[in-house]
């Protein structure tokens, strides 16, 4: 007996006392769960990351390194390392 008043309950309480399980405001109960689970599954878009610029010591200093070139060692006339960078591009064209 306490089981069937306490089903009885329930179901009032769930059906808000309405026929066809609304809300009191008139709302169907599944349109808001509907939209609380929408509100939980959206997440913020992927930002892509960008590779750090390469940067080239040459003598006048320490600059980044232009898109389609890359850093060298830079030599003397005779051939020896100078200690610095020089930057090589492909020609445009």
């Amino acid at each position: 007996m306490k089981t069937i008043l306490l089903l009885t309950a329930i179901s009032a309480a769930a059906g808000s006392g309405v026929p066809g399980g609304a809300w009191a405001d008139g709302r169907p109960m599944g349109g808001r769960e509907v939209t609380a689970s929408a509100a939980a599954k959206k997440t913020a878009p992927i930002r892509q990351r960008r590779a750090p610029r390469q940067i080239a010591c040459t003598i006048d200093g320490c600059h980044p390194i232009p898109p389609g070139c890359h850093p060298e060692t830079g030599y003397n006339w005779d051939g020896i390392p100078t200690g610095f960078d020089i930057i090589v591009c492909r020609p445009r064209g």
